[in-house]
């Protein structure tokens, strides 16, 4: 038998009959008090008793001693340090961790023994008495600086070897010597030696050690993956196609969601392309829905607050107010039109069977950006006196079976709801996590939302289950809604006919169509098809616009609002195994399947988008799809089988550019989520540059540029104006005004709008002449009398930058490398002085003095490279106004631009003062449709001519 074995068995054995057989009983216990503190959060005084226990080893016959703690109740502060005192267990204990308390103190300061009589000595003096009344100071200083000087060797160790621990508290594995570790000591106490394991054991405990992660196959069961699925959610909010995007996009944190920034191609080029000429598509769930009901008057003459009739049509226009079409609107502050700017908001008016005007109850959803939902929950409830109903508790610890009762609970958790504290009956509800919203855009999207969504076939199916005789869900929810059975039936009939075969931009603006759609999940062939929309129009058909007459039949009723219908159709959803489970029941693959037991018709609702109104192209014009919370994975794969191509964040800010439309809440200045953005964005900038080499960054007080990383509104209209500064801007938005602007003529205002628009910044439009693409921080400048006279010439030159402040540097630059010519001439001995007294021989050789001593040279040259003035240090900003810092003065800055794949040339937008724009009117030229104007980067000294127009009053959320 080897020896190993043999030990194996010697310590089995021992093992088995209990070798240390211990004798403890914690009710009365002797000790002595090493630590007196105030535990738990009403300072209970309390001393540290360590008690002394003794085991006895069978195997060793011997008793051995065990030292333990116990925290003890000292409620008058009779023990002291060094006492031996008698503790006895309390039955109810004030804390856990105080289990004793004093019974009685047996031995006062440490029990002292007499040498001579071997008796014990009782002293009841104090400590402090016998402490000496004074110190010498100057032995008392020099003893703590050696005993402190030796701590810190101890501590330093400086004996260590090299590459060891050498600061803060080290573990007993790095205590011992190298030759004695073991890397499993660090979690097993047995590998430690015997002397080491007590204290180590107490470390092991308190130690927060990372636990070991559980095998893949555990880590993949079902019940682990939802809670995974919750556990990293707890950040930032997660779409329904998350892992999708994840997969294939770069994801940023954003408004407190993980968006899709883009993916991973170079360049938009791909992108665009399907955008103008085959349809892309975006998943915008992201924004929030809100739900306000009430009667129709108080909800309009609240809301009436909110905005103003001259920015467009509001809630209360005839075109909306039936519920036939999505409007949208910019929303103010209540009665602060037009400064403090909340942001846009897209809404819709649920369809009303009542006819009765402002006397019915209606319902109006309202969506917004997530950045503006603090702001405008907390003005709406200001206006309709709303109070916060009891919020329900938060489920995100709980543990759920599956991802659909994560999120069934997840909506019933986030929907928040406020009740108006009169008799006016509004109600405010937060839709969050309710409703998903896809976003289609291009002129092949109507082909590619038929493919994937097969309107007309499930149609069929929906009248085969109305017709049986046999009673189902379906049919006993629409025998309660019989005009949701005409809505549907006229709908599809539009589709077929004429929407079907229609760009979507010829279509009725911002129309809303309702549809019961068949699972997708059930016709999936997991194969891309191109869309198919060949075919004849027949033009002999009514137009699809016949549907925004004043029928209520064909409104777009919808179970979609139903909170009800849409819980049944998420109970009735068969999971993808369920599916799979009977095709392969399949013999043929292109056999179809009879699975009318697994299928659930899911209400959809169909917006349109007109895109661009002011170009030919109407780039940007498409559907957003509307679909019930938990089935985003299911219409997303359709509508990519169908070949829309996805896209992300910076694709929709990108085509808000390229269209010329202001894109939320990156170009919106005047609102705090755009302030708010920006100022991020500006200092992002700031520290890239401050990162950079200072002999590698940009001299912008040589460029004369004084605010390269801010936009300085409020300055540039005090400039115009000639007033003071007081920090208050807004953007221009009424529609009127816009309009006289755009046809390039001076507006008539009374005094008091002058006043106020003496304040106001316009949006514009660049578009370039020559060479030169537009980018952020541009200064868009007026053109001077010569180069209006250049252009009326038919020469488009680039201007450059020559004022007086940049020959005035030039000056100050050549008289000080004149000095310093002057100063290595004094330093060289005054070379020129001493030639005269100096004669040569015929045999004598002339030796240069800067041959043989070279170091002058070099630290001459090195005196001139460090000779740099003090006011010639990179610097960020100059004490010149913005106007005058050039030599074209400044009448806005460019928000955003690029190169316009569309127009084959640099674009941009940006803003304008208005008293600037209105002298730009006077002076400058028309040029193709706009106005001249010149543009300067902030990186280059150079004025780039460029037309300049005023940008519709419109918005991209």
């Amino acid at each position: 038998m080897h020896r190993r074995q043999y030990c194996r068995m010697v310590v089995g054995s021992a093992t088995g009959s209990k070798v240390i057989k211990r004798f403890w009983d914690d009710a009365l216990l002797l000790g002595r008090v090493i630590k007196q503190a105030s535990v738990g959060y009403e300072k209970l005084p309390c001393v540290r008793v360590r008690v002394r226990r003794d085991e006895y080893n069978e195997y060793l016959h011997a008793f051995y001693s065990k030292p333990t703690d116990f925290w003890a109740l000292n409620k008058q502060s009779l023990a002291a340090v060094g006492d031996t005192v008698l503790i006895r267990k309390m039955e109810s204990p004030p804390l856990p961790t105080v289990t004793h308390r004093l019974e009685r103190i047996v031995f006062q300061h440490g029990c002292p023994i007499d040498p001579i009589t071997k008796k014990l000595e009782i002293i009841s003096m104090s400590l402090l008495e016998s402490c000496p009344r004074s110190v010498d100071a100057k032995s008392y200083v020099q003893r703590r600086v050696e005993s402190i000087s030796q701590l810190l060797a101890v501590v330093d160790n400086e004996m260590l070897p090299k590459g060891e621990v050498t600061h803060g508290p080290r573990t007993f594995l790095q205590r011992l010597p190298r030759h004695m570790r073991r890397r499993a000591m660090s979690r097993n106490v047995k590998r430690l030696p015997r002397r080491c394991r007590f204290p180590a054991q107490r470390l092991l405990e308190n130690a927060k050690l990372r636990k070991k992660l559980p095998n893949r196959s555990r880590r993949r069961r079902p019940s682990n993956l939802v809670r995974e699925y919750v556990r990293r959610q707890g950040k930032c909010r997660w779409l329904e196609t998350h892992i999708w995007h994840a997969k294939r996009f770069r994801m940023v944190e954003a408004w407190q969601f993980k968006l899709a920034l883009g993916g991973f191609q170079r360049s938009w080029r791909a992108t665009f392309r399907d955008a103008a000429k085959h349809a892309t598509m975006r998943d915008v769930s992201h924004m929030i829905l809100l739900r306000l009901s009430g009667q129709e008057g108080g909800l309009l003459d609240g809301l009436r607050r909110l905005c103003s009739s001259r920015l467009g049509l509001t809630f209360g226009a005839a075109s909306t107010l039936d519920g036939s079409r999505e409007g949208s609107s910019v929303l103010y502050r209540a009665d602060q039109y037009p400064f403090h700017c909340i942001g846009p908001v897209n809404f819709l008016w649920q369809p009303s069977s009542s006819t009765g005007e402002h006397c019915c109850r209606r319902i109006l959803w309202l969506w917004i950006h997530p950045s503006v939902k603090d702001e405008l929950v907390a003005e709406l409830c200001r206006v309709f006196g709303l109070v916060e109903v009891e919020k329900r508790e938060d489920v995100t610890d709980e543990k759920f079976h599956s991802l659909a009762e994560f999120r069934m609970n997840v909506q019933l958790a986030g929907a928040e709801d406020y009740c108006s504290a009169d008799e006016s009956g509004v109600k405010l509800t937060i839709m969050d996590r309710m409703l998903l919203r896809f976003r289609l855009t291009g002129p092949k999207s109507t082909a590619i939302l038929d493919q994937a969504l097969n309107m007309r076939k499930s149609f069929e199916r929906v009248s085969q289950l109305l017709n049986s005789e046999q009673s189902n869900w379906v049919k006993s929810y629409f025998s309660e809604n019989p005009r949701l059975a005409e809505c549907l039936a006229q709908h599809t009939e539009a589709w077929t006919r004429e929407v079907f075969w229609r760009n979507p931009a010829e279509l009725a603006p911002r129309i809303v169509l309702s549809y019961l759609i068949r699972n997708p999940r059930l016709e999936f062939t997991f194969r891309k098809t191109l869309p198919d929309q060949n075919g004849s129009r027949n033009t002999n058909l009514d137009s699809c616009c016949s549907l925004l007459d004043g029928d209520n039949r064909q409104l777009p009723f919808s179970p979609l609002w139903d909170d009800g219908f849409r819980a049944e159709v998420l109970r009735r959803k068969a999971s993808q195994g369920e599916i799979d489970k009977v095709k392969q029941q399949r013999i043929v693959k292109t056999a179809q399947t009879d699975m009318s037991h697994l299928e659930s018709f899911v209400p959809v609702l169909l917006i349109q988008r007109p895109g661009s109104q002011d170009e030919n192209d109407h780039l940007g014009c498409g559907w957003d799809l509307v679909v019930p919370s938990d089935w985003g994975m299911e219409f997303w794969l359709a509508m990519q089988y169908s070949t829309a191509r996805a896209v992300g964040l910076d694709h929709s800010r990108t085509l808000a550019t390229e269209r010329g439309v202001f894109h939320f809440p990156e170009a919106w200045h005047d609102c705090p989520a755009g302030q708010t953005w920006n100022a991020d964005c500006c200092e992002r900038d700031l520290q890239a540059y401050k990162k950079r080499p200072k002999n590698r960054r940009l001299r912008y007080d040589k460029l004369k540029v004084k605010y390269p990383f801010e936009f300085p509104w409020a300055e540039l209209n005090a400039i115009w104006t000639k007033t003071t500064n007081d920090g208050s801007y807004f953007v221009l938005r009424d529609r009127e005004i816009l309009n006289s602007l755009a046809l390039f003529n001076e507006p008539k205002l009374d005094a008091d709008l002058e006043k106020i628009c003496s304040k106001a910044l316009v949006q514009v439009k660049i578009r370039c002449l020559s060479r030169g693409i537009v980018k952020r921080y541009a200064m868009i400048c007026m053109p001077s009398a010569e180069d209006v006279v250049c252009l009326m010439n038919g020469q488009l030159r680039v201007v450059e930058m020559v004022s007086e402040n940049f020959q005035r540097d030039e000056l100050h630059k050549s008289e000080k490398l004149t000095e310093e010519k002057l100063t290595m001439k004094k330093q060289q001995g005054q070379e020129e002085e001493e030639e005269e007294f100096i004669s040569f021989e015929e045999n004598e050789k002339e030796v240069s003095f800067d041959i043989l001593f070279d170091e002058c040279l070099s630290v001459a040259a090195k005196k001139r490279k460090n000779h740099l003035p003090e006011q010639v240090a990179a610097s960020v900003e100059t004490d010149h106004a913005v106007e005058d810092i050039n030599s074209r003065n400044v009448v806005g800055f460019a928000i955003d631009g690029g190169y316009s794949l569309s127009r084959g040339c640099g674009i941009g937008i940006g803003l304008c003062s208005y008293a600037a724009l209105q002298n730009l009117i006077s002076t400058s030229v028309k040029i193709h449709s706009g106005l001249f104007v010149l543009y300067r980067n902030k990186t280059t000294r150079k004025y780039f001519p460029a037309i300049l127009n005023i940008a519709a009053a419109d918005f991209s959320l």
